[in-house]
């Protein structure tokens, strides 16, 4: 087997010799035992992984030339496989598996230098291939080697079962109620716990239990049942946290909710008299994003982030993992990770509705309400699961697992990857080393910050800092990719100066991009349902390492105009079905326009230069402004989705305003009608909405009365009414640009009316008009209330000026 390079890390395992210009290299294979497979710090046995199973590039013989992937993914996250453990942000392995199918052959080595819980490791395995997986976290990294590391199904099941007999006296013990029915023992499933306030004003204490929660809503504000004064969180004094209510199963009657009694407080109080006899983590937190909110409620080290009976429970089952073989240990720590912060910390939220009753994802916030599960019964359901996990799961390939920073991957040897994914850190939306702090407090592993890339205040690193990390990283994977060869990468960011860094710092390794698509989930999580900077789909990115002869293409940075932007929303409105599909939803469209811009070459710094400050308020901005908004989902003017059958209206949606009565009345009357055909058509479509004119005032000035029906103008005909319109406006645009100058006039005229005079003044190339009008708006404190579309028009002036300066 013999490999070429452009360059080459020499060790005394490779025959080197010189063919001319070129560097062909001969390995001799190493065989790489189980134990060479991870590391909880850099794996020394990467260049030997890559010379056991790797497939040497020779530009003489390589004949890679797979077809561009021009599609989107669509993944959901309902596979058993997925599940068995959480983490902050995961891809669905079997979306991952598409790609690597379509990007590579059975044997190739994948790269992920970003695994997280190790998605694309499974999806190696899934599809035959070898993977190589990355990253600073040891907490991603062990997680990622349980996901992709085999056992024996019958050997868990039987450690498992020897846990659950050696800890179910201690477990019966800490999670032990009486049956409020018949008086019998019984076992606490779940304990709701409910933070207790102080009023500021008369000092009663309240639980919020009590006074806030209200079936399954739960109130902002209350009011106090003494002084009867309104409080909410911020107002109120925090005290302390008590339990209220358990849900228990009695063999006897079964399972039910009552109220804490006192056999419950007096077990509590005896758990706290008690010192745990088993290690557990004190580490203090760090000062961070994550950490801010639970060090507030005065938990500062990773044990006061559960209660007292789960932080035992936890601490019994971590020392009877630690008593089994080093593979079945894993694996049960694994276990105990997959609950311990999500379902077994006082961050596990309690909700009426939800029966999971977990964390809010991507965050360590402590609610107000706290559902303390017993663990012993997690750790029973979650066995069973991830037994069954392995059953369905046959690997097909290996995997080798390194924890370090991926902005140095000097151990695998250059040109020797075949393809690479990874869904890379997203600037400021995920603290990943805040959020893994606890697990890792608990595997004695933490993450090094100083490499981690990200923006985060309180490691003093802003966005130059995290493109500089971003750069060196994608620098390494362009070494070790073979030439030609791809890096598909998913993103969930939309705050400009973070699509930018990644644009760049792909520019600036020499990565050519190659198609832009989308992601697609099908859930969106907590952190992208709420996050300024987070996007509802994720932009899918695949950009080429160019092959040995080619030169790396420096583009120059192109311009954008506002009306190119809404071009491409046409065109890609008009491609849609017309249909209510998430497609038309602003967030997907978003997601796609990103994609666009980084697949043209256009930096999204110069939609800044274009006003675009804020670039998703923006977008949707000119979502509102340029195109029609039905339930949530953006058309062309004109373009309607279709009702239900049975709707008298057939193929008309509901009218919204006067420009959407407008449009209706334009596809209605494609063929003449009466009056007496159109009025109850109208009147359904209009439904409680008000319009300021008649139906009879619209068809007057928009549309042809011939022989007593109505129908929509010919082209030639709106050609013609529309000049005479625009006449009209700009002359009343004219004039009230007069008396406003005058003082005369003190408001702004009809929005419609004010961005056609502006686009004639901009046509005429009378700019420092339009610089004088927004000086003076600005000086009348009316800029902020000028429409988008005018305000744009007028920076636009004021650029011509600089410009031709």
């Amino acid at each position: 087997m013999w490999q070429s390079r452009l360059s080459i890390k020499h060790n005394d395992q490779s025959k080197i010799m010189d063919k001319g210009n070129k560097i062909i290299v001969k390995y001799h294979k190493v065989k790489m035992e189980k134990e060479k497979l991870f590391s909880w710090d850099e794996n020394p046995y990467l260049a030997d992984f890559v010379r056991e199973f790797g497939k040497p590039y020779n530009p003489e013989t390589d004949s890679y030339n797979p077809s561009i992937y021009m599609e989107d993914i669509k993944s959901g996250k309902n596979d058993p496989i997925y599940n068995v453990h959480m983490y902050w942000t995961k891809v669905p392995p079997k979306g991952i598996a598409k790609l690597i199918e379509h990007f590579t052959s059975p044997g190739d080595i994948v790269l992920d230098p970003f695994c997280g819980s190790g998605m694309t490791g499974v999806a190696a395995l899934l599809t035959g291939r070898n993977a190589i997986l990355i990253d600073l976290s040891p907490s991603a990294t062990f997680i990622a080697k349980n996901y992709t590391t085999p056992i024996n199904p019958e050997e868990f099941k039987k450690a498992v079962s020897e846990i659950r007999e050696r800890v179910r006296e201690e477990m019966e013990w800490l999670y032990e109620t009486k049956c409020r029915r018949c008086g019998d023992s019984a076992q606490i499933i779940y304990t709701i716990w409910s933070d207790v306030y102080r009023c500021p004003i008369c000092e009663t204490e309240m639980r919020f239990w009590d006074v806030a929660v209200r079936g399954a809503e739960v109130l902002k504000s209350w009011e106090c049942p003494r002084c009867s004064v309104e409080l909410n969180k911020q107002r109120a004094v925090l005290v302390r946290t008590e339990p209220v209510s358990v849900n228990y199963k009695c063999p006897r009657c079964g399972r039910r909710e009552d109220e804490v009694d006192e056999f419950d407080l007096k077990r509590l109080e005896e758990i706290e008299e008690r010192e745990i006899p088993y290690w557990y983590p004190r580490n203090e937190f760090p000062m961070g994003y994550n950490t801010r909110q639970p060090m507030a409620r005065g938990i500062r080290r990773v044990d006061q982030f559960f209660t007292k009976r789960n932080l035992w429970a936890l601490a019994r089952l971590w020392e009877e993992a630690g008593a089994f073989s080093k593979g079945v240990e894993d694996k049960l720590k694994f276990i105990i990770t997959s609950f311990s912060i999500m379902m077994g910390s006082k961050a596990t939220r309690y909700h009426a509705t939800d029966w999971a009753k977990k964390i809010l994802h991507g965050t360590l916030y402590v609610p107000s309400l706290q559902t303390e599960w017993n663990l012993e019964y997690i750790f029973s359901r979650k066995s069973k699961s991830i037994s069954e996990s392995f059953n369905s799961s046959s690997p097909k390939g290996t995997v080798i697992i390194s924890t370090q920073s991926a902005t140095d991957l000097s151990r695998i040897p250059d040109s020797s990857i075949d393809y690479c994914f990874t869904d890379p850190p997203y600037g400021a939306n995920i603290n990943y080393s805040e959020l893994n702090f606890v697990w890792e407090a608990w595997l004695g592993h933490f993450t090094k910050i100083e490499e981690e890339a990200i923006i985060n205040p309180f490691q003093k690193k802003g966005v130059k800092e995290y493109q500089e990390l971003m750069e060196k990283a994608f620098k390494e994977v362009f070494r070790v990719l073979k030439p030609g060869r791809f890096l598909s990468l998913t993103f969930h960011n939309s705050r400009t100066e973070i699509w930018n860094a990644i644009q760049t710092a792909l520019k600036n390794t020499g990565f050519e991009i190659s198609y832009i698509g989308v992601f697609d989930k099908m859930q969106r999580t907590f952190k992208q349902v709420t996050t300024d900077g987070a996007v509802g789909y994720d932009v899918l990115v695949h950009a080429y390492k160019p092959g040995i002869s080619n030169h790396i293409k420096k583009e120059v940075e192109k311009r954008i105009e506002i009306d190119e932007v809404i071009d491409w929303l046409e065109e890609r409105l008009r491609k849609l079905p017309v249909t209510k599909n998430e497609e038309r939803e602003a967030r997907r469209l978003h997601s796609e326009f990103i994609g666009w811009c980084l697949s043209q070459g256009i930096s999204l710094a110069e939609l800044v230069r274009k006003g675009l400050k804020d670039f998703g308020e923006s977008f949707l901005n000119l979502l509102k402004e340029y195109f029609q908004e039905i339930d949530g989902y953006y058309f062309l003017p004109g373009q309607f989705p279709k009702m239900a059958q049975g709707s008298l209206s057939g193929e008309f949606a509901t009218i919204t305003d006067e420009t959407s009565a407008l449009n209706w009345l334009m596809k209605l009357l494609q063929e003449p009608k009466s009056y007496s055909e159109i009025h109850p058509l109208f009147l359904q479509a209009l439904g409680s909405t008000k319009l300021k004119r008649s139906l009879e005032d619209l068809l007057d000035e928009n549309f042809v009365n011939e022989e007593g029906k109505w129908r929509a103008p010919t082209e030639e005909e709106l050609d013609e009414w529309e000049k005479i319109k625009r006449l009209k406006q700009v002359k009343k645009f004219e004039s009230w640009w007069r008396k406003f100058k005058a003082g005369e006039e003190k408001n702004l005229p009809p929005e419609e009316i004010m961005v056609q005079g502006l686009k004639e003044w901009y046509r005429r190339g009378s700019y420092w008009w339009m610089v004088e009008v927004k000086e003076i708006l600005r000086r009348k404190g009316l800029w902020s209330n000028t429409p988008y579309k005018a305000r744009n028009l007028l920076e636009m002036a004021e650029e011509e000026i600089k410009n031709n300066a």
